[in-house]
């Protein structure tokens, strides 16, 4: 567990268990109890009220927060990225401008955003990938198929 000013991230080592797909768990509808250790200490602190809805109440407790969790699934960890929902990332006057026209939840590629914002396509990609690594936004697909959509 790292602690950060604007975010928790949890790492599990070992991936998913066998058996629990990548979809199932991102839904929450499967659980195994990885670290009965960590997770009995939480239960104790009452941090957790019942095991395997993690991912549920995580999801849940984020619905409405301009931030997302973010989970990062490989075959050999799990990491789960829990922003601040108070602190929020300070973003400059283009970063701001370039969020404004994802503000209708639209998927874009660089080209349209240069197209509207009327930045170069250098500095257009430049923000897009400061506003993904401030995760305000996602990132999806490579090459000339890449799009961008909010978090």
């Amino acid at each position: 567990v790292l602690m950060y000013t604007d975010k928790i991230e949890i790492v599990s080592p070992g991936g998913l268990p066998l058996g629990v797909s990548k979809e199932e768990y991102l839904k929450g509808y499967v659980s195994v109890l990885r670290n009965p250790t960590l997770g009995n200490v939480f239960f104790r602190l009452k941090y957790v009220e019942i095991f395997g809805t993690g991912v549920r109440r995580i999801l849940e407790a984020y619905r409405n927060a301009d931030v997302k969790p973010n989970f990062a699934i490989s075959d050999n960890a799990v990491m789960v990225t829990l922003p601040s929902v108070e602190y929020q990332i300070p973003l400059d006057v283009d970063e701001q401008a370039v969020l404004e026209v994802f503000a209708a939840n639209l998927v874009l590629a660089s080209s349209d955003v240069s197209a509207i914002t009327g930045f170069s396509r250098a500095k257009t990609i430049r923000l897009l990938n400061s506003l993904v690594e401030k995760n305000k936004l996602v990132k999806g697909g490579k090459g000339r198929g890449t799009k961008y959509s909010l978090t």
